[in-house]
């Protein structure tokens, strides 16, 4: 018989704003996440059949100076615009992570792999006022059901490096 649970959580959600317009953002992210290319699915599984240290170095390798990689977008602004949707605003959801980072995660919770890599909404706010980035604060999501104190320690270190990297993109 099939059986379901549903785990209730509190989950926190941050939001950076800036005066810097959407490209600057949008270009200081891109250089950090996407200096040394970003990872296409093929480049995964030819690097995992090299083995753990190829796997390693590779990552190691790839990412940028925040310890994060680009691992594909999701919504953006322009298909939204044909239903009429965000008054002409940009939109941008980025995804990012770093496999290093999330293994020690992983290695505690494999649910934890719900949650990582992490993802970024980058929104133009209007009367050209800026930018914000939105996100949901990684630990209170990898570590909301699963309280184990060494799952929650490694999730609030992607805390930290995550809002390093927004301080970085967001600031003037």
């Amino acid at each position: 018989m099939d059986t379901k649970q549903t785990d209730t959580f509190t989950a926190s959600r941050v939001t950076f704003t800036t005066p810097c317009t959407f490209e600057a953002v949008a270009a200081k992210l891109n250089s950090e996440i996407q200096s040394n290319g970003s990872v296409t699915r093929e480049d995964l599984v030819a690097v995992v059949h090299q083995g753990k240290d190829a796997f390693t170095e590779y990552f190691s390798n790839k990412v940028g100076s925040f310890g994060f990689i680009a691992f594909g977008g999701g919504i953006n602004h322009s298909w939204i615009q044909l239903f009429g949707v965000g008054g002409g605003l940009r939109l941008q959801r980025i995804t990012l992570g770093n496999p290093l980072i999330a293994i020690t995660m992983l290695k505690y919770d494999l649910d934890a792999g719900l949650f990582v890599p992490v993802e970024l909404l980058m929104k133009e706010l209007p009367e050209g006022k800026g930018t914000a980035i939105v996100y949901v604060l990684p630990s209170s999501l990898v570590a909301g059901v699963n309280t184990d104190d060494r799952l929650k320690e490694a999730a609030q270190s992607l805390d930290e490096k995550l809002e390093a990297l927004v301080r970085h993109i967001t600031s003037p």
